[in-house]
């Protein structure tokens, strides 16, 4: 009995229309727009995801900071057109009282640089002068204080370099015969004749330069034939100054200097070489009082790659002057001048290679003898000494003779040479 009880009990559970189970082994209704027998798609990589979110959130902080800057902007605005900062007039009624109270911490805060004690004693000089106003660009400079210019990336630890090296100024270290004779025209235009001599090669130029009030252009025609051109307009826009070099008929050496000095502590200088793949050099500086930071960096577009790059610091005192450089070479170096005298300086270089493990150290004295001739010494780690005498012989007409022998090696010939500028 139990037997076909139990057939009975099957044969209709067999019979029965597909219910609950016969949905769940249908097979599953393909999606619209994927394959079956394509494989699924990675999971996105975790890289381009961070990416992304850092490339949003610097977006954000783009944002925000443009914001921000358009309100000071505002806010230098109104002060420069009503003599008063925004809250001034909150802040009003309590300004006779801070006046009165001796200047406790109930007065009235500058909001902007036009208040600052400062920017009002400038302008009350300017207007008794009979002065133009300032301008809105040093009206925003950092809390009132002067706009000092910014020293170039390339004039960091400069009172080292022209004290060790020489320069025009400061007495340059010449090993080679050369003249210079210059005379100036009624319409500004100089001419200088140069002539360089090298062993038993005299080699000649002829340079013509021209400067006015905004622009100035300079032609140098050597004796190989090449003549160097060179043209700077400034002032294009406030703080803007476009150059052009190159050498005819060489038109690959045509580069395109861009200078901005528009925001106040901060200077760019930039070349451009204008070929094909372009070679672009960037020098940044900021500074503030007396430090000074920045950098520059060399990029080749054919390599798509920077191929150099330099950061330093530097400090200006009254009396000395000190900068700190690291470049791409790993190479580190410390500059630093010290003005002992009125007519003495003495200063400094130690470049650390920590690439190679070496150091190497030059040190140098600057005098202005009584007479008015300018001597100077320099000395490095290798033992080459090296002298300098410069005397101006009469107005515009100038001698200087140098030398260099190697202290430690007295065998080894030593090297002179004189240079002789006379000016018309």
């Amino acid at each position: 009995m139990l037997r076909s009880a139990a057939a009975s009990w099957l044969a209709r559970r067999t019979s029965r229309a597909p219910g609950r189970r016969g949905m769940i082994s249908e097979a599953p209704q393909q999606q619209p727009g994927l394959n079956p027998d394509e494989p699924p798609p990675p999971p996105p990589n975790v890289f381009a995801a961070v990416g992304a979110m850092g490339a949003g959130a610097l977006g954000a902080v783009f944002i925000a900071a443009v914001g921000v800057w358009g309100v000071f902007k505002m806010a230098f605005y109104v002060a420069s057109e009503t003599g008063r900062s925004i809250n001034a007039d909150k802040a009003g009624s309590s300004d006779s009282g801070s006046s009165s109270g001796g200047g406790g911490g109930g007065g009235v805060q500058p909001a902007s640089p036009l208040e600052c004690p400062w920017w009002q004693q400038q302008q009350q000089r300017r207007q008794q002068a009979g002065a133009s106003p300032p301008s809105f660009a040093a009206a925003a400079a950092w809390g009132g204080q002067r706009a000092m210019p910014v020293a170039a990336f390339t004039s960091l630890g400069n009172n080292a370099k022209d004290l060790l090296y020489g320069s025009a100024k400061a007495g340059k270290y010449q090993y080679d015969k050369v003249l210079n004779v210059s005379s100036k025209t009624a319409d500004g235009v100089e001419f200088t004749v140069n002539a360089v001599g090298k062993d038993d090669k005299l080699d000649m130029a002829l340079k013509g330069a021209y400067a006015a009030n905004k622009y100035n252009v300079t032609a140098t025609l050597a004796q190989s034939g090449k003549l160097a051109v060179a043209v700077a307009y400034k002032e294009l826009v406030p703080g803007l100054t476009l150059g052009l070099t190159g050498n005819v008929p060489d038109t690959d050496s045509a580069k395109l200097g861009i200078d901005y000095t528009g925001v106040p502590h901060l200077l760019v200088k930039s070349s451009v070489s204008l070929t094909a793949a372009p070679k672009v050099d960037v020098a940044v500086t900021s500074g503030l009082n007396d430090v000074t930071v920045g950098g520059e960096v060399s990029y080749d577009a054919a390599k798509s790659a920077i191929t150099k790059w330099t950061v330093g610091v530097g400090y200006t005192a009254s009396d000395y002057q000190a900068a700190l450089l690291y470049n791409d070479a790993q190479k580190a170096t410390a500059l630093l001048s010290h003005r002992v005298t009125a007519d003495t300086t003495i200063g400094a270089e130690v470049v650390r290679d920590l690439a190679a493990n070496t150091t190497s150290f030059a040190a140098g004295l600057s005098k202005q003898q009584a007479g008015g001739a300018l001597t100077k010494l320099k000395l490095d780690n290798a033992g080459i000494v090296s002298v300098l005498y410069e005397q101006d012989l009469k107005a515009r007409t100038k001698l200087a003779v140098s030398g260099q022998f190697n202290a430690l090696d007295l065998n080894q010939a030593p090297k002179f040479g004189f240079g002789y500028n006379i000016a018309y």
